[in-house]
């Protein structure tokens, strides 16, 4: 790996660390705790690690695809960690898919009172709309993850 290639490599990561502990002032550095987050009555409860994986293959996956596209697919280095990037990101995104899944199959109902009281059940709610927003998401993920191999692999043969 050549300088060049470390400097990004570490720049990237300081970013991330930058932007994931910003909003606490730089106050909390334990990455062993845990965030806790409320959707309707259940708590679901992330240890702050994964937390950080995911801000930090995000900053990796823009960084890397605004050189990869610049440079054409000409440096296999930047390829390669924007691939690895991509491929961590869609198996979060499956992850963030089959929650909101069971979330969206849990239905909101609402009371009517001059049905006498019936419970209704709302069919359309904002979990369909992430639902299917994270599907679009991952679907790119991975047409830009076949597009970056593709190229990667012909760059590759011709550097031989």
């Amino acid at each position: 790996m050549t300088k060049k290639e470390t400097y990004w490599l570490l720049g990237s990561t300081l970013l991330a660390f930058a932007l994931f502990f910003a909003p606490s002032g730089f106050s909390d550095f334990d990455l062993s705790s845990t965030t806790d987050i409320n959707v309707y009555d259940t708590y679901y409860i992330l240890p702050r690690f994964a937390l950080f994986v995911f801000v930090l293959t995000f900053i990796f996956f823009v960084v890397y695809l605004i050189r990869m596209l610049s440079q054409k697919f000409k440096n296999i280095i930047a390829n390669l960690i924007f691939i690895s990037a991509s491929s961590i990101l869609i198996l979060i995104f499956t992850t963030l898919i089959a929650i909101v899944h069971s979330i969206r199959a849990i239905p909101s109902k609402l009371e009517n009172s001059s049905l006498n009281s019936e419970i209704i059940e709302n069919g359309g709610n904002a979990w369909n709309t992430t639902y299917y927003v994270l599907l679009a998401i991952q679907l790119l993920l991975i047409i830009l993850l076949v597009i970056s191999a593709v190229k990667t692999g012909k760059n590759y043969k011709y550097l031989k």
